[in-house]
């Protein structure tokens, strides 16, 4: 099976937006100069062509919100890069960019550890099963138009 996330619109009268089954990652508005428009992203898998009516919140929603007291924890800078390894003291739990920059969250431990980061963007080939992903946040860029890079901590 193939996956990839995708973005659909959502109707800005009825909040439906029609697209398959899959794992919702964010619902955000966005004018960007090219799109203007409540948006849902999510991870599909490409040979699943059935539509469905889903209704989404009216507010900015995220699989992976921001947590409180990020200040308190081990912040890495990543590459832009699709695939990485980080080095840190535990375990990253979330990601976020900030002044053009991409970083990880990393959880407090005791010892040094390597973790492995995969980055994809919309439209783009998940070339790891989906089952060994864990997602962490996303990440923006601007390239004349938002990029979101969405971010992900894989196991082997």
């Amino acid at each position: 099976m193939e996956y990839k996330i995708f973005k659909y619109s959502i109707d800005p009268v009825t909040r439906i937006a029609k697209m398959p089954k899959g794992q919702i990652l964010r619902v955000d508005y966005v004018d960007d100069g090219f799109y203007k428009g409540d948006f849902v992203w999510q991870i599909v898998e490409t040979s699943n062509k059935e539509l469905f009516d889903a209704h989404l919140p009216t507010v900015s929603w995220s699989l992976r919100p921001r947590p409180e007291n990020l200040s308190s924890f081990e912040r890495k800078e990543l590459k832009v890069k699709e695939k990485q390894e980080i080095l840190s003291y535990g375990e990253p739990f979330y990601a976020e960019e900030d002044d053009g920059k991409m970083f990880v969250y990393c959880r407090n431990a005791r010892e040094l550890r390597y973790s492995k980061i995969a980055v994809f963007k919309t439209g783009q080939k998940i070339d790891i099963p989906i089952e060994k992903l864990t997602y962490l946040g996303l990440n923006r860029l601007w390239i004349i138009q938002e990029l979101g890079l969405y971010s992900f901590k894989y196991h082997e």
